[in-house]
């Protein structure tokens, strides 16, 4: 019975799950079930079943016509009648022309699966549905079929019984075994020479095999949930969650564990190709219904060139283990589309959820083609865009989402910036492959594709001779639509059409060309089995070699190919084997542990590579892949360059400067260049310049500027292993993290204006040693007015303000009491043009215009800045028309307690003086962006002045301090009489800060500094008391980061209560929660719901 196919129609769920249960339990393969007469024509001409089984109340008063339309779209076709028993029936009641049979729904189970038995034995219609023909063979036809049918229903009784007993049971559970893991076992040891091959490859295949190296090594030293782990080597520290590969470098870490991390690793990536190709034998088996295609097609996949690419080609250990997830979705989908079951729906999305946590690119890639199959297929009545179709589509997007968002949505920015990037850079067309349509085939195993070409020759053949014995199936389709596009990807991505260009290269989606061939292969099996198994029962039962010469050929063809698939696969694989990029590559074997020295290379001894408050340029991501491994040093670069803003714009700022790219530009003179890298050089912490020289070991591949490399720069220089390594002098760069006395500048305005002042000052050179900037809110009276007076000195440029009068009302208390305020209103503010200006302004009004396009400049000598040359002033222009100032009309606005700086044509445009204990500088210049936007070194060297003066009259020196750092995610300074803390890496949320003193502990407050690190500040009554001071900082994980986590470990708990225990264990408990919380949501649905549905039941009708 395993090759009968059965279509139910009743319209009773529980009856109609009854049946299907008791047909499955004996092996009938049930095909499909319907719910109504048209739902029932449908699905027959689709499926092309062996026997329909209909409830009469299926049946309309026009009974004869649905069978006659039944017979008309599956000739092949038995029907079956389950009948209702009334005291008045008859036998006849039921008969007619086409009818096979009649079974009561008061009969046994076994007397039902006798009956089909029976009828698929007979190929006609047994004497219970024609009694007339009973009639007319009075020679005792009918009577001897009839004894023959008495016969053998009494024998499927007797095995019946036993195969209920636990005897019966116990050999169904097991028999199947050896059969099974024969088909499932072949293919694995089919891939053993090619593991073998891999594991002796030295060094191991794969360009970016230090890359999962690195990670694996990460977690072996720093164990603890991702989300609370800080990454301090790379891009200057940034959050362990925001990188890729997570889910797949805590796979890897026992591997790493038993046999260290590079030989441990490179054992995990081949054993994801051994889960891999498992799970495309069940999703192959699945799709042809046959053991046999599905060993042979899984082998051929096992052996085709691009499911390897990101192992030995690329060596990305996230996609390598995102990939593994493929299949696996691929088969339970399949199982969901077969059965309607959303168990199987569930568990396919967790598992397109749990790739997303090993890499976005394989989660997104298998999500994409999970939507395209579903479409595809569409609902049981074959609609692609119906209710159910969409509301299945928002189940499997909703737990994908679930499960993936830890790690996907904190990457839309990453995502968002690099498709920006790649539409208006050139990344799409540095990454374009115009051979890519044609290369995704030829790495596809050529036996798969020349098996693929038979089948569908043969399929074609078998329709044109047989048009309706056989079908083309919704899988088929599905399948082949995949195929299809994929094939479009490849074409768009040759043109240059790519959206993602930086990082969805071409050759990352072909692992899924071979899937889908073999998955239309396999459906194209399943029905040309089908196929000969109706044609085969069509004829006498009689075993007869035309009855099996077709199965037998096509087996025979699967096999073959499965003999022949390694040897033409195994030289395109080994073809596309590529040797790890490391430079230089002395590294590989110390991180293989190969070499005679199994942990260190030999370099100079004032290079301290385990240290960890130091930092090293290293712009080759080749470098920094095992420098990051072997040592402890953290670099200012990492593998991939992540799109968080403002961190990327900063390093790539860093990366001008120091590449000589600031020498380049008409607007910087040499000393304006060498001020902005000796800024960057201090901020970043830089202790180490290393960069590789080329292949004549002269020149570096990546020069290093010569501004940076002169002595007073440079302390010491030398070549080790075709690098060049420079060491930065001590105080040019000061320490990653350290106490400081610096005096501090607050900047209230928008990012534009934080930015600007932070490059004004980098002209000048005032590095953290001598100010520390920190990025404050845009609006004044966000400010904490209890935390104020801890800052040296506030900038407002680009400002704004709830309530005017009391936000400079809490600045001008400020001042008095001993604070400095810079103010510019040469940006569009309100005070730029303003008749009234608060007490706070040296100034009484302003006006907003052009004051010509050459300066009229008059310095008078002050107190507060003595004389100002104003000669090397860059002309106020913006494009092609003058720059607007705001100015003052006349000196007689200017308030007593103030002195003139500058006029421009005699009109006041920069004003100064002491207020009580404090002091206030005024600008209508917009003097920030007129110092970056021309690179004057001259008005930055003003600005530097203003500061100084509106602050404290500089740093004191900081008395001796220790810094602890156990772990990355920890960090203690300890010391006596320092006003702050400077810990120069980003300042990602999920940082605490304390102070601890011999009084208690007190919270602090971290702010971003500088190109956006963090500045801990020591309350006055902390650092002034006296005795020592523990400042403690501690990464515990972004609350949202842990959030989403939390969703992510509910969604696949209650996937897996539902899918394999019923929702016994919570999805029942938490349902009246989300019944009550889903109440607001269905009223306002429920009118759209209803006008949907009430359509949808007009369409059946």
């Amino acid at each position: 019975m395993e090759n009968v196919r059965v279509l139910i129609a009743v319209r009773h769920p529980l009856l109609r799950d009854a049946v299907e249960s008791v047909l499955r339990l004996n092996r009938c393969n049930v095909v499909g079930t319907a719910i109504s007469a048209h739902d029932t024509l449908v699905q027959a001409g689709e499926l092309l079943p062996d026997i329909v089984l209909i409830d009469e109340q299926v049946l309309t008063a026009d009974a004869d016509g649905l069978v006659e339309h039944l017979l008309l779209v599956c000739s092949d076709a038995r029907v079956v009648i389950l009948a209702d028993r009334h005291d008045d029936d008859e036998p006849e009641t039921c008969a007619g022309e086409g009818i096979a049979g009649l079974v009561y729904k008061d009969a046994a189970a076994d007397e039902l699966v006798a009956l089909l038995r029976f009828v698929v034995a007979s190929h006609g219609p047994t004497p219970k549905a024609q009694p007339a023909e009973r009639s007319k063979n009075a020679a005792g036809t009918a009577p001897a079929a009839l004894a023959k049918f008495v016969w053998s229903a009494s024998l499927e009784q007797l095995a019946l019984r036993l195969y209920a007993s636990p005897v019966g049971l116990t050999a169904k559970k097991w028999g199947g075994l050896p059969a099974d893991f024969l088909g499932m076992a072949v293919p694995l040891i089919a891939l053993l020479p090619l593991a073998v091959k891999y594991l002796n490859t030295y060094p191991p295949p794969g360009a970016d095999f230090a890359h999962g190296v690195y990670y694996l090594s990460f977690l072996h030293r720093n164990p603890g949930a991702w989300v609370s782990l800080w990454n301090y080597a790379w891009f200057n520290g940034v959050p362990f969650s925001r990188e890729y590969g997570v889910l797949s470098s805590y796979l890897s870490l026992p591997f790493g564990i038993l046999l260290g991390d590079g030989p441990g690793l490179q054992l995990f990536l081949i054993s994801t190709r051994f889960v891999f190709v498992f799970f495309v034998y069940l999703l192959l088996k699945e799709l042809s219904g046959s053991r046999i295609a599905g060993l042979s097609l899984s082998i051929l996949v096992a052996w085709s060139a691009n499911v390897y690419h990101d192992v030995v080609e690329g060596g990305t250990t996230a996609e390598a283990g995102a990939q593994v997830f493929l299949p696996l979705s691929f088969y339970l989908l399949v199982r969901f589309l077969r059965s309607g079951d959303r168990r199987f729906l569930l568990l396919a999305s967790a598992a397109n959820g749990l790739s997303f946590l090993t890499h976005p690119i394989g989660g997104g890639l298998i999500a994409v083609f999970a939507g395209v199959i579903m479409l595809s297929v569409g609902d049981a009545r074959g609609r692609r865009l119906s209710l159910s179709v969409s509301g299945n589509l928002a189940l499997y997007i909703l737990v994908l989402v679930g499960v993936g968002s830890v790690i996907g949505l904190p990457l839309v920015a990453t995502v968002v910036d690099a498709i920006q990037s790649a539409v208006r850079g050139s990344a799409a067309l540095t990454n374009i492959r115009p051979s890519a349509p044609v290369d995704m085939l030829l790495t596809t195993n050529p036996v798969l594709l020349a098996v693929l070409v038979v089948l569908i020759g043969w399929l074609i053949y078998e329709r044109r001779r047989r048009p309706q014995a056989i079908g083309i199936s919704r899988e088929m389709i599905a399948f082949s639509v995949a195929a299809l596009i994929l094939e479009a990807v490849q074409v768009a991505f040759s043109r240059g059409l790519n959206p993602f260009a930086l990082s969805l290269f071409a050759d990352r989606t072909w692992f899924l060309a071979p899937i889908f061939l073999a998955g239309v292969a396999a459906a194209i099996v399943r029905e040309l089995s089908i196929s000969h198994a109706r044609s085969g029962s069509a004829a006498e039962p009689s075993i007869s070699g035309a009855r099996l010469a077709a199965p037998i050929g096509l087996w025979a063809v699967l096999l073959l190919a499965a003999a022949v698939g390694p040897v033409a696969g195994s030289s395109r694989i080994e073809g596309t084997f590529v040797r790890p990029m490391l430079k230089p590559p002395e590294a590989i074997d110390v991180m293989m542990r190969r070499g005679d020295d199994g942990d260190k290379l030999a370099f100079p001894a004032w290079l301290d590579v385990d240290s960890t408050n130091v930092r090293a340029w290293v712009h080759d991501v080749f470098i920094g892949g095992w420098l990051g491994v072997l040592y402890r040093i953290p670099m200012t670069w990492g593998y991939y360059d992540p799109y968080y803003k403002p961190w990327n714009d900063w390093r790539n700022w860093l990366e001008t400067a120091i590449r000589g790219g600031l020498s380049r530009d008409p607007r910087y003179t040499p000393i304006a260049a060498k001020n902005e890298t000796k800024f960057l050089l201090d901020w970043f912490g830089i202790r180490y310049l290393v960069s590789e020289l080329n292949a004549e070991g002269v020149d570096e591949d990546v020069p290093v500027a010569r501004y940076v490399s002169a002595p007073d720069i440079v302390q010491v220089s030398a070549v080790a292993y075709s690098m060049r390594i420079r060491m930065v002098r001590p105080e040019i760069a000061g320490p990653i993290v350290s106490a400081t006395n610096a005096p501090t500048l607050l900047v209230i305005g928008d990012d534009e204006a934080y930015e600007s002042i932070v490059r004004a000052l980098a002209l000048a050179d005032i590095g953290p040693q001598k100010l520390i900037p920190l990025r404050g809110p845009r609006k004044i009276d966000d400010v904490d007015i209890q935390k104020l007076s801890g800052f040296s000195a506030i900038a407002l440029y680009n400002y704004g303000y709830k309530d005017v009068r009391q936000a400079f009302d809490m600045l001008e208390d400020y001042v008095r009491r001993g604070g400095g305020v810079f103010v510019d209103t040469g940006s569009l503010v309100r005070e730029s043009n303003d008749g009234v200006l608060p007490g706070l302004f040296p100034i009484s009004k302003t006006q907003r215009d052009p004051l010509g396009s050459t300066w009229a400049l008059n310095a008078p000598i002050t107190k507060a800045f003595g004389a100002i040359d104003v000669s090397g002033f860059s002309p106020p222009v913006y494009g092609e028309g003058a720059w607007a100032l705001s100015y003052a009309p006349d000196e007689q606005e200017i308030r007593p307690w103030a002195e003139l700086v500058l006029t421009q044509k005699g009109r006041p445009i920069m004003v100064a003086g002491a207020l009580d204990r404090g002091r206030v500088v005024w600008s209508g210049m917009n003097l920030p962006y007129h110092i970056v936007s021309n690179a004057n070194l001259a008005e930055a060297l003003l600005l530097s002045n203003i500061v100084k003066w509106i602050g404290p009259p500089g740093a004191s020196a900081v008395s001796e301090h220790t810094v602890e750092r156990p772990v990355p995610e920890s960090i203690s300074v300890k010391g006596t009489g320092f006003k702050g803390v400077l810990f120069k890496e980003t300042a990602f949320g999920g940082w605490g800060a304390k102070a601890q003193t011999n009084r208690g502990s007190t919270d602090l407050t971290i702010y971003r500094a500088g190109p956006d690190f963090m500045y801990v500040p020591v309350p006055r009554s902390v650092s002034d008391a006296g005795g020592l001071i523990t400042v403690h900082l501690h990464y515990s994980g972004q609350v949202g980061d842990w959030a989403l986590l939390a969703i992510s470990l509910l969604t696949i708990l209650l996937s897996l209560d539902y899918a394999l225990v019923g929702g016994r264990v919570a999805v029942k408990r938490l349902s009246p929660v989300a019944e009550l919380a889903g109440r607001p949501v269905r009223r306002l649905t429920e009118p759209i719901w209803q006008t949907l549905t009430a359509k949808e039941e007009d369409e059946v009708q």
